[in-house]
């Protein structure tokens, strides 16, 4: 009878958040049915789709998913609906996490779904045919699937952490570094923790935890490498993209020296080509597009693809190498971008698709798919208003994310002290990921960082309402 009435309540309480989800979807929805580009990733997406090859720099996963559910009809509206579906399912996957996995309160675990349902980043994506909403939803599974293992010792979750963390890093390179490290750190910490109580047994059902995480990791992307490495005739060995190589060097750039070149049999003259000053960090996204930018300048002096980036991959990986505080160094100058107001109007704008589609774009855009980019780029609509405004909410996300996720590791310490130390390393990693791994201030890039911060802040409201019922005299 109580395993029934159980049942009965959780059904109710999905049947509920299901229904505040959809409704706030559906009313964004009506308000605001405007289908965005962002150029030039959304002209590269669609051509991949049509042309069944994938991008020179670009996820080939979510070209494949516009052929499979908006090629076949004849507009682009069908993506808004599909991604207005992913943003649904993260915000229940939220939900999820911190009712099942948590024990967060009904009220306090709905509040943060549906606010998470109407964040500003999520709202404006789902808006733009780019694969935001997909990617962070493949990263929330991911995550909740560390959460479930922690929770429950359970090795399927482990492998469902791997496929959902390929998943992310194929929809979003800027994702790689980060579900490569949250793969392992679910055992690890469940290993380290078995350790502290020198708990024999638990410590071996961790490594062999490590081991099925570490090999599922490992088998998943390697497949996938090998699986772009067949379709694409822009790499000649397994690979995330065409141009893995120059976004390598683009990053580092500043680090790059004469001898570098020399090395790899480049004329160290060639540097003398690159109009754009090569040791100023916050010029690293123009040598990756700028004609006289220090990739193309290497690209143009080979002639060959395939061996320019063999060289780049080279000399970015040894300027690392030999001067690894130096790339430790430019995370502060994208952290004080975030902070400048000029450098953040700009960006904020840019992420908003200022950029707009040529004219030869408009045209087939317009032939393929019936789609109207004609002054898309300077008409503001309610998602994009919502997420200009809300430069400081992402900025909070990005400097106190791994603050807040501490205080609420810390009040829960004494029901979730394993999870609480898993979510810290998560917050950690994709803090020190965005700052060391973008080239640019990129508010875009944050788009999974909501997530984290408000699954914390129940986390945390949730902690410090029960700690306080507990000190109640009875």
């Amino acid at each position: 009878m109580e395993r029934t009435r159980a049942g009965r309540r959780i059904a109710l309480e999905w049947l509920a958040i299901a229904t505040l989800v959809a409704s706030i979807k559906l009313a964004w929805f009506v308000a605001d049915p405007t289908m965005r580009v962002f150029l030039g990733d959304s002209a590269s997406y669609l051509w991949s789709a049509l042309k069944g090859a994938p991008p020179l720099d670009r996820s080939m996963t979510y070209p494949l998913l516009l052929g499979w559910l908006a090629l076949p009809a004849p507009t682009l509206a069908p993506m808004l609906a599909w991604q207005t579906l992913f943003g649904a399912l993260t915000a229940l996957l939220l939900f999820g996490t911190l009712r099942t996995w948590l024990g967060v309160s009904f009220a306090l675990a709905c509040g943060a779904a549906a606010v998470f349902a109407t964040e500003p980043a999520q709202i404006a994506f789902e808006r733009f045919l780019m694969a935001e909403s997909a990617g962070t939803y493949c990263f929330a599974a991911a995550l909740a699937s560390g959460v479930g293992y922690v929770r429950t010792r359970g090795i399927r979750f482990l492998v469902y952490g791997a496929i959902a963390g390929l998943g992310a890093a194929s929809l979003r390179l800027s994702l790689l570094p980060v579900v490569l490290g949250m793969a392992l750190l679910p055992p690890l910490v469940v290993l380290l923790e078995a350790a502290w109580r020198r708990d024999r047994r638990a410590m071996l059902g961790a490594a062999l935890g490590l081991v099925v995480a570490a090999f599922a990791t490992k088998y998943a992307h390697g497949y996938y490498q090998r699986w772009y490495d067949l379709w694409s005739t822009a790499v000649d060995e397994p690979s995330y993209s065409g141009r893995e190589g120059a976004m390598r060097l683009a990053l580092v750039a500043p680090l790059v020296k004469r001898e570098h070149l020399a090395r790899q049999g480049l004329d160290p003259s060639l540097l003398d080509q690159v109009g754009q000053s090569l040791r100023d960090p916050e010029k690293r996204e123009l040598q990756l597009w700028a004609e006289d930018g220090l990739v193309v300048v290497i690209e143009r002096s080979l002639g060959d693809h395939l061996a320019a980036e063999r060289i780049m991959r080279k000399i970015a990986t040894r300027a690392v190498r030999e001067d690894p505080l130096g790339f430790l160094a430019f995370a502060p100058v994208i952290a004080r971008g975030y902070f400048d107001d000029a450098v953040a109007a700009h960006r904020v704008a840019d992420d908003m698709g200022i950029r707009g589609p040529t004219a030869e774009d408009i045209r087939w855009m317009r032939e393929e798919f019936g789609y109207e980019a004609q002054g898309i780029a300077n008409r503001a609509s309610p998602a994009t208003v919502w997420f200009v405004g809300a430069r400081w909410w992402f900025t909070a996300c990005l400097f106190l994310l791994v603050p807040l996720v501490a205080a609420a590791a810390w009040v829960n310490r004494r029901r979730g002290g394993d999870v609480g130390v898993y979510l810290v390393l998560v917050a950690a990693g994709m803090t020190a990921a965005h700052l060391l791994f973008s080239a640019i201030v990129s508010y875009r890039y944050l788009h999974a960082f909501p997530f984290v911060a408000l699954l914390a802040l129940a986390w945390l409201a949730d902690g410090l309402r029960q700690n306080r019922a507990n000190r109640a005299p009875t």
